[in-house]
């Protein structure tokens, strides 16, 4: 009778888990079906994140990676010893992206340069400085458009961060295109805020679409004036409404990481972290 090998000591078993493939999403698209250790070193490169929507052979259903069974692969920064050679074990030295606490101060900037812009550059339309601020404006309107679509999940996002931004740049195309990125969006919050459970961040979305539709009108000569100042106004507004939307996911967020305490309120987002 010939005896049964020995693992090596140390071996990792051959276990059901480890013989797992899965499959994540990157553009709308499925990828896949990778093997665990080709998945681990996905995360330790930075490729897969918790936001990632991943499955398991298996699973019904998509699932952010940090609400998955890899949530326990997540921030080890080493791919797994199974099949992958001893130099990409060693850990990554990479930049990484921002936590989701750092994402939201982000935006609360970026929305107060925006406010600032706006009120140099609308009273001082006829002058360079006013144009410049205009500009500004649009710039960082256009950053944060980008990034509050980078928090909707490719399996439920209708468009890209990159066309929701780039499209709007398209002469009469982007009278349509506002519905999807503008209106698209506020709609969009809304359903991740709901899944989050997070209520009084909601995002008007009849005032969204009445935006979009002022737009259109803004092209009129009989009325497109007043339909630009009634535009201007219900723009401020909800980009208002989106910034606070994308905070409170954030935190909520950074809440579940444990990087923030679950009670802290949105006045956490100006307070600087103890070091």
């Amino acid at each position: 009778m010939i005896p049964a090998a020995r693992q090596p000591a140390g071996a990792r078993p051959h276990s059901e888990e480890a013989m797992t493939m899965w499959y994540y999403q990157h553009n709308n698209e499925q990828i896949g079906p990778l093997e665990q250790a080709q998945f681990e070193a996905l995360i330790a490169a930075g490729t897969i994140g918790p936001r990632t929507l991943v499955r398991a052979e298996g699973m019904d259903d998509w699932q952010p990676a940090a609400a998955s069974p890899a949530a326990s692969w997540l921030g080890t920064g080493t791919a797994s010893d199974a099949g992958v050679d001893a130099a990409a074990a060693r850990p990554l030295t990479r930049v990484s992206e921002p936590s989701p606490l750092e994402q939201a101060r982000m935006l609360e900037a970026w929305f107060l340069l925006f406010w600032i812009s706006l009120a140099l550059g609308i009273p001082l339309t006829f002058v360079v400085v006013g144009l410049a601020g205009l500009a500004a404006a649009v710039l960082l309107y256009c950053f944060m458009l980008y990034r509050l679509w980078e928090l909707i999940p490719p399996a439920r996002a209708r468009t890209t961060p990159g066309r929701a931004v780039g499209f709007l740049f398209l002469p009469l195309y982007n009278l349509y295109w506002n519905f999807i990125a503008f209106w698209g969006l506020a709609k969009a919050l809304n359903r991740e805020l709901q899944s989050a459970g997070i209520t009084g961040r909601d995002v008007d979305e009849r005032l969204a679409l009445a935006y979009c539709v002022l737009i259109c009108l803004a092209i009129v000569p009989e009325v497109g004036l007043l339909a630009l100042i009634a535009a201007l106004v219900l723009w401020i507004v909800l980009v208002k409404q989106m910034k606070d939307a994308g905070v409170a996911l954030l935190l909520a967020e950074a809440a579940t990481s444990g990087v923030l305490p679950e009670s802290a309120d949105g006045d956490a987002v100006g307070r600087g972290t103890a070091s």
